[in-house]
């Protein structure tokens, strides 16, 4: 297997010690950067069968030279599909794009790069790269988040069809909030950006509205019907419990997994409910 050779320039000096343990240590665990699939043979079996699906000598298919991945591109796979960020192989960031990778046919197809047109803005994407977030696809769809710049720095979460094709705006700062107002930011505090969950029929994500409401919210992903879910001025009480504050949705065929907390001591109050 080719692999990007690592190179440690080693100080003379008090630290040479530290050093040479470094050098050995870096060389141990950056051998190379590659994505593989795992297939198990049979089932109750522990062989598996590696499929490489691109490394950094892989050529990107748009002629922008290799691909330039590291152990921040956290890729997703829906069992077909393999979709990952590729920052490109200049500096500036300026090549950075999503990528799918098709396991049947063993095809690479670009979802998105700097060049794609943002959804009801007259503008590009400025950053798909963001270190806290991932793309999800499930059922040959692809989520992600994305910065664009229309008067001030904007965060939005999108889709698009695993196999390449338009992309659909779910939410961003121009979205209505469904309790008033538009939304201010998207993801909760402590979250990955976009905070965000699909499950191949239905996104829910963390969201706060200009009004001071936050929550969370639910849409298809063509970006139809979006709806709440749960915010700060629709409280839930049951169970001898209250909860106003809302974060971190996850959802399973249409059911929505929610943390909850009244805001005071999160240690006696916080609870998770399904929706």
């Amino acid at each position: 297997m080719e692999c990007i050779q690592s190179a440690l320039v080693v100080f003379w000096g008090a630290a040479m010690l530290f050093y040479r343990f470094a050098a050995r240590w870096y060389r141990t665990i950056q051998l190379c950067s590659i994505l593989l699939v795992l297939t198990l043979v049979a089932e109750g079996q522990t062989s598996y069968v590696f499929t490489k699906v691109l490394n950094n000598n892989t050529q990107r298919p748009d002629g922008n030279g290799v691909f330039n991945i590291n152990n921040l591109t956290t890729p997703a796979f829906d069992g077909q599909w393999v979709v990952f960020k590729d920052y490109g192989n200049k500096d500036d960031g300026s090549l950075q794009a999503l990528w799918s990778f098709n396991t049947v046919d063993a095809t690479f197809h670009k979802l998105a790069d700097l060049r794609t047109t943002v959804p009801g803005a007259a503008t590009t994407f400025t950053d798909i790269q963001l270190p806290d977030t991932a793309p999800l696809v499930r059922k040959g769809t692809v989520v992600f988040v994305a910065h664009y710049i229309s008067g001030a720095l904007l965060q939005g979460l999108f889709a698009v069809p695993a196999a390449g094709g338009a992309v659909v705006k779910i939410a961003d700062y121009s979205t209505a909030d469904p309790t008033g107002g538009k939304f201010n930011r998207l993801g909760a505090f402590g979250s990955q950006a976009g905070g965000f969950s699909f499950d191949g029929a239905t996104v829910v994500f963390a969201g706060q509205g200009n009004t001071s409401t936050s929550g969370a919210y639910s849409a298809p992903p063509d970006g139809t019907s979006l709806a709440l879910v749960a915010d700060t001025a629709h409280p839930f009480t049951g169970g001898g419990v209250s909860a106003g504050y809302f974060s971190t949705p996850t959802v399973t065929g249409s059911n929505v997994l929610l943390y909850g907390t009244d805001g005071t001591d999160p240690a006696t109050t916080a609870s998770t409910w399904p929706w």
